[in-house]
């Protein structure tokens, strides 16, 4: 099934490019880098793998949680740094207009040192964050037994994610969700009692920041992030500017052809959203519509499933479901697939699994 979704996808945006007489190749490329992730995800996977000791697939999620360490470190860096902030802007922005967005942004929120900026890049740490917890029931992980610099990880991996995007506060909730049914599985009952504790000191966390920032210099950062808590309490209600512009980009085609083959166009000659939505399910509906965007997903699904289908390890394939439901959760807000994790998994596992043979390149038989 995943090779018929493969050819459906390759007819699919051949018609829809001869039907449109429109030749975007955005998505194509999306669609391509899952045959070509795994040849940089062997790179990657040999080169942990020669510096570890005893390679599992638990080192891959503490090397996802070192790198995103980095990365933060880095961005807190330009955060306080305004000189090397502007410096790092004027080198990633792909023209003056959003030089000029990004410099209005860095006043309140953290930016990266890569082409992933706020909420695509407060997923790149929600997923760290989901590794984590993973690595927290496992018995194979080297971070975990040094509990506190795991905690320490969990808490800055969480800051960086919430002065990243206020998308983040819902991977925490999702988080939450995925540690609560972990601990119920291997605690039972007695897990509640960690559950309210965990919740207990989420919320007095939440306290004290509010307390230490509304009035403080960093008050653009705080009425940013907390606006939803703030329009609560203000006008019991949890919208912010985000999400009023995201009820706006809610525009569906108005013709059958659309519906079907979509306009085989995801960004426009000058670079930016087609029809000037970034909602996830929309832009791949315009693109090639309403069979192209369910094999999309569907494609998706398949590759969830076949890395759980070559391990049985269950809090892998629980880590790569909850990936999975994330991706389905996100894209209503924003155009996101999973291949980059998709293929580092895929690599890590095949790895593993034929860790001695005498000649790493013979997992390319299997990819």
């Amino acid at each position: 099934m995943l090779r018929i979704a493969i050819l459906v996808m390759i007819i699919g945006l051949s018609a829809t490019g001869v039907y449109n007489n429109a030749y975007d190749l955005s998505l194509i490329k999306k669609i391509l880098s899952f045959f070509l992730y795994p040849f940089s995800a062997m790179l990657v996977v040999n080169l942990i793998s020669k510096s570890s000791k005893s390679f599992s697939f638990y080192v891959l999620l503490e090397w996802i949680i070192y790198v995103t360490i980095v990365q933060g470190l880095i961005s807190i860096f330009m955060y306080f740094d305004r000189n090397l902030q502007e410096y790092i802007i004027g080198h990633i922005s792909s023209g003056m207009e959003q030089e000029n967005f990004m410099e209005v942004q860095a006043a309140f929120r953290v930016i990266a040192l890569c082409k992933f900026q706020y909420a695509n890049m407060a997923v790149m740490y929600g997923l760290a964050l989901f590794s984590a917890i993973s690595l927290g029931f496992s018995n194979k992980s080297t971070l975990y037994q040094h509990k506190i610099l795991y905690v320490l990880s969990i808490a800055f991996i969480s800051i960086m994610g919430i002065l990243s995007a206020r998308t983040f506060f819902l991977m925490i909730f999702l988080s939450f969700l995925y540690y609560s049914y972990l601990l119920y599985k291997r605690k039972g009952i007695y897990s509640f009692m960690y559950i309210l504790l965990i919740v207990c000191s989420i919320i007095l966390l939440l306290i004290i920041s509010i307390s230490l920032l509304e009035n403080s210099e960093y008050s653009a950062t705080y009425n940013w992030a907390f606006e939803w808590y703030i329009n609560m309490s203000e006008s019991k209600s949890f919208e912010t500017g985000s999400s009023n512009r995201l009820y706006e980009m809610y525009l569906f085609p108005d013709n059958l052809k659309t519906w079907l083959l979509g306009d085989g166009q995801f960004v426009t000659v000058d670079g930016l959203f087609y029809k000037q939505t970034d909602v996830g399910y929309l832009r791949s509906l315009f693109y090639w519509g309403l069979v192209g965007t369910i094999v999309f997903y569907y494609f998706q699904y398949k590759c969830c499933k076949l890395i759980c289908n070559s391990t049985r390890d269950g809090i892998i394939k629980k880590l790569c479901w909850l990936i999975f439901i994330w991706l389905l959760v996100y894209n209503v807000k924003e155009f996101w697939h999973a291949n980059l994790y998709w293929a580092l998994f895929l690599v890590t596992l095949i790895k593993f699994k034929y860790n001695n043979s005498q000649n790493d390149f013979s997992m390319y038989g299997y990819l």
